[in-house]
């Protein structure tokens, strides 16, 4: 399922423009990252992605059909989210299943995600005990539980050790291969270069370049985008 975004604009409360004139287009089978600095719209963009908010101008378009259609199809990882209520891990992930999926099947679909965010061993346990990787692990399970079509992450990576990023971005490259669109938000340009197909480069709220990492992830991109060399 591919998205696109035409035109778009969007602003907070202060009445300034977050992002201006976006134009992108997220097509299945690739896994895109988004980078830029901080305060460059990433986290904007994605929650635009995402339906949790709308545009002001431009608009966002699933091409399978409106975001009240399809909420089943779009998993969303935000960044550093904190469960507000106590709930054994299985139960978390739980959340995430159609609701039509019961008894054994909803077992196997749980079972499944939490082997492989290797989160099996904290099945019963209460989120509230998790550390913030191993809780980032869990919520990415949620998300695989629900089988979307579209997934959005928001430095996915940022909680986790350097075994469980591979792991992560394996996972998310693994979704992307299996036809999904799967769209990151990331800061880590060695990373970004190791693992994705496509990137969305970001600055001061608009889209600065964009397209195959090979060919638009340059040290002269780095440099004008970010002012350092040698990170790639």
């Amino acid at each position: 399922m591919a998205i696109v975004m035409r035109d778009v604009q969007f602003g907070y409360h202060s009445g300034q423009a977050v992002l201006r004139g976006v134009d992108c287009h997220f097509a299945p089978g690739q896994l895109v990252a988004v980078v830029g600095e901080n305060g460059s719209g990433k986290t904007t963009l994605l929650k635009l992605l995402a339906g949790i908010l709308r545009p002001q101008a431009g608009e966002v378009q699933w091409l399978d059909g409106k975001r009240q259609q399809m909420s089943h199809q779009i998993g969303y990882l935000a960044q550093q989210e904190n469960p507000s209520w106590a709930l054994q891990v299985e139960d978390m992930v739980a959340i995430g299943l159609p609701a039509e999926l019961t008894g054994a099947a909803a077992e196997e679909r749980i079972h499944a995600a939490l082997l492989a965010t290797d989160s099996l061993q904290f099945r019963g346990r209460n989120v509230a005990e998790l550390s913030s990787g191993e809780l980032q692990r869990v919520l990415f399970a949620r998300v695989l539980a629900a089988e979307p079509q579209i997934i959005l992450a928001d430095e996915p990576t940022a909680a986790l050790d350097l075994r469980h990023q591979e792991s992560m971005l394996n996972l998310l490259q693994q979704q992307a291969q299996q036809g999904r669109s799967v769209v990151v938000v990331m800061h880590d340009l060695r990373l970004v270069k190791r693992w994705c197909d496509a990137l969305v480069v970001l600055q001061n709220g608009r889209v600065f370049r964009s397209g195959a990492v090979a060919a638009t992830l340059t040290p002269e991109l780095v440099t004008d985008v970010f002012g350092v060399t040698e990170v790639i």
